[in-house]
């Protein structure tokens, strides 16, 4: 297929060169230098001590938010030249106002949606997130903010290199984006991150404790060779891995480890890197979900290869980083068999980087599909019986200069090779037959729940759709390289962006690690058109397959108790009572308020003359006035029995009645405690008549 010569200037920091040459003019030799490229390393660095933040991210200083006419700055980075440090306050100071506002959203297809961080007057927002058990952390460009599981703002948004404010160098100097934040489900642990890209460094932030909030941070200033543009940071048990780029396509690749382990703890922690030559076809490092990989597995690097543009067939190239922190020189970076897939074209509108193809409604302002790189996650699972990894890319649909998603399940069994398991473009057709009337769909991020269940989160849009967010699912069951219907809109936009093509970078899909089932996605959006008054929005959506059980709670049907108390007699009953031991066993609720009690028990008493024991038997009808399940069950009762007094020269027989209430109360369904306090009257004990004393028992509960 014939491409332009497009050479871009070079004040733009990058410099883009197409080959006309097709992949059939490709020689054998060549595919096979395209996929063994030079890698130079190890290059191991100095451990690197970090700096303690014991404060809270609720008293550091806030985020000024763009508003409409305020200047808009585009993020410093390889791509694109120009912005600056973004530290600087407007004079009406720090307070957080929102980006101008639509029409009310439409109903959200997530049961959990809500706005996250608003425009900061940079471009593109880069929105990135993560949930944990009781937090969600989001970052963009230049910001970040951390908000509980309902969506209630907990501190933020505040600029990222505040974590660093006060302990000088370049963290603290620079604040310049491309932001990564990682729950680390191993540790109970968080991780923020932001490049220093002029002076090549990568700051790392790692929270003391499971609370990202007040529980501290370690905060680490790591060197980095030349520039490490758009650096993404995974979680794997041995090490935190990055990789970044030097700028497309001749600049080259770097891919990093970081000692995790060091980091958790606050130790001075090392680095190990590799450089990979041209083309800078960035390399994603897998990010772990789930359980563990098998133990000493190396973490997989991979990205995706057009052979029109760089030789070769179109094919997946893997490498596979094994650290050795006890000897990190002798830690590997090595390629893997390459896996062929189906042919794509990763060229947008004639432009190999940009890809500034996807039009919007009421402007001519079109938007990058950035079709160059794997977009973010490349995520991993371990199963047991096989490990997968899966990912997606942006491409040109059938040659019509139209964005759709290419996604992959790779698949490992055993010590074998990573396989192809299943692909697909995903471009489902919308309208009018044909893709003419299509949105575009793009920017997209994937991610597989313990259930095999794949999601897909992206942008789409179109002459007559504002950029929204959607989601598209797969369950195991469906056919391979599908992503049935139906696609879910997540948060419909309302708004065109008319100051930039920049758009996304990446969004973030994720696995809630509660039931690691529910997905997690934020991305950005627009409520009015404007030069850069984005929105982001963080949603959870769940499978029928996520939910917890509908089954009805086992309701107990009976109740046993061991009590303790006593008869507490008046002077018209000659016993002074002991203590006293009883059983009770309970039906619970033969009736909606009414269950049956038998109850037994025997006391050390003595008369004037004599002591003895006081043995009772007996049956009660008790009255509940509340429903079941109260923490609290008060209840009244009342019943009939014998009593029989037996002692060294004298035994006495008598009849009973019992009526007074009490109170049940939970701790457990099936444990509890109990405390009621009777009347009991008997009749013809040591004489004629009736007498009544008091009763208290008291005691533990267990319902079945």
């Amino acid at each position: 297929m014939e491409r332009l010569h497009v050479r871009w200037p070079a004040a733009l920091g990058v410099v883009f060169v197409i080959s006309t040459a097709t992949a059939q003019a490709q020689t054998t030799a060549a595919a096979q230098a395209a996929t063994q490229p030079k890698i130079d390393g190890p290059t191991v660095y100095d451990p690197v001590a970090p700096r303690v933040f014991t404060g809270d991210l609720r008293r550091v200083a806030k985020t000024s938010i763009w508003r409409e006419g305020d200047p808009v700055r585009e993020v410093q980075d390889l791509k694109q030249t120009g912005g600056g440090t973004g530290r600087g306050a407007r004079p009406d100071g720090n307070s957080i106002v929102a980006p101008p506002a639509g029409a009310p959203l439409p109903p959200s297809g997530s049961p959990l949606a809500f706005d996250g961080i608003p425009a900061t007057g940079w471009t593109p927002p880069d929105t990135v997130g993560d949930i944990g058990p009781k937090h969600y952390v989001q970052m963009v460009n230049i910001s970040f903010a951390i908000y509980d599981r309902a969506g209630t703002l907990l501190a933020g948004p505040s600029p990222i290199n505040a974590l660093w404010a006060g302990f000088g160098g370049a963290c603290e100097a620079n604040n310049n984006g491309d932001p990564i934040v990682r729950y680390d489900a191993l540790a109970d642990r968080w991780m923020l991150s932001q490049f220093a890209i002029n002076v090549g460094r990568q700051c790392i932030a790692i929270s003391r404790t499971s609370d990202p909030v007040a529980g501290g941070w370690f905060l680490y200033d790591f060197p980095t060779p030349g520039t490490p543009d758009y650096p993404k940071i995974t979680v794997w048990p041995d090490g935190y891995y990055m990789g970044t780029q030097r700028g497309f396509p001749g600049g080259g690749l770097d891919v990093y480890v970081f000692d995790r382990v060091k980091m958790l703890s606050g130790l001075p922690a090392g680095q190990v890197q590799f450089f990979v030559a041209a083309p800078s076809l960035f390399l994603q490092p897998s990010d772990l979900d789930g359980p563990s990989p098998p133990t000493g597995a190396p973490n997989i690097f991979v990205r995706h290869v057009d052979g029109d543009q760089f030789g070769g067939a179109d094919r997946l190239e893997l490498f596979a980083f094994r650290v050795n922190w006890a000897t990190p020189a002798a830690s590997t970076f090595t390629p893997l068999p390459s896996i062929p897939v189906t042919p794509y074209d990763a060229v947008l509108c004639n432009n190999p980087f940009f890809g500034t193809c996807v039009p919007q409604p009421g402007t001519a302002q079109r938007l990058e599909g950035l079709a160059v790189w794997l977009m973010w996650r490349l995520q991993y699972r371990n199963f047991g019986t096989h490990e997968t990894l899966v990912t997606n890319h942006t491409i040109d649909l059938n040659n019509t200069d139209r964005a759709a998603i290419r996604w992959y399940e790779l698949r490992r069994v055993g010590a074998g090779n990573w396989t192809l398991f299943q692909e697909g473009t995903f471009a489902p057709d919308e309208g009018a037959p044909g893709p003419a009337d299509d949105p575009h769909r793009w920017m997209g991020s994937i991610a597989m729940n313990k259930n095999g269940e794949i999601g897909l989160g992206y942008s789409a849009s179109s002459t007559t759709l504002f950029p929204s967010i959607r989601l598209a699912t797969r369950t195991p069951t469906d056919p391979a390289g599908q992503l049935p219907p139906p696609e879910v809109t997540l948060t419909a936009g309302l708004g065109s962006q008319t100051g930039s093509l920049r758009w996304g970078n990446y969004s973030s899909l994720d696995i809630d690690p509660t039931d690691d089932c529910t997905f997690w996605y934020t991305n950005e959006y627009y409520t009015a058109s404007s030069a850069a008054g984005w929105r982001t929005r963080i949603m959870s959506y769940a499978l029928p397959s996520c939910a917890p059980p509908t089954t009805t709670p086992l309701t107990p049907l009976h109740t046993v108790a061991l009590s303790f108390g006593g008869v507490m007699t008046d002077s018209a009953l000659p016993l002074d009572s002991g203590p006293e031991l009883s059983f009770r066993y309970r039906r619970l609720r033969f009736l909606p308020q009414w269950s049956g009690e038998f109850e037994t028990g025997i006391v050390g008493t003595e008369t004037a003359t004599e002591d003895g024991l006081l043995a009772r038997l007996q049956g009660h009808a008790v009255f509940h006035p509340i429903p079941a399940g109260s923490v609290v069950q008060p209840f009244v009762l009342g019943g009939l029995g014998l009593a029989h007094f037996n002692g060294l020269n004298t035994s006495d027989t008598a009849f009973l009645l019992t009526f007074g209430g009490g109170v049940d109360f939970s701790v457990t369904p099936t444990v509890g405690f109990r405390v009621d306090i009777r009347g009991l009257t008997m009749n013809g004990m040591f004489g004629s008549g009736w007498t009544t004393s008091l009763h208290i028992l008291f005691g533990g509960t267990w319902s079945f």
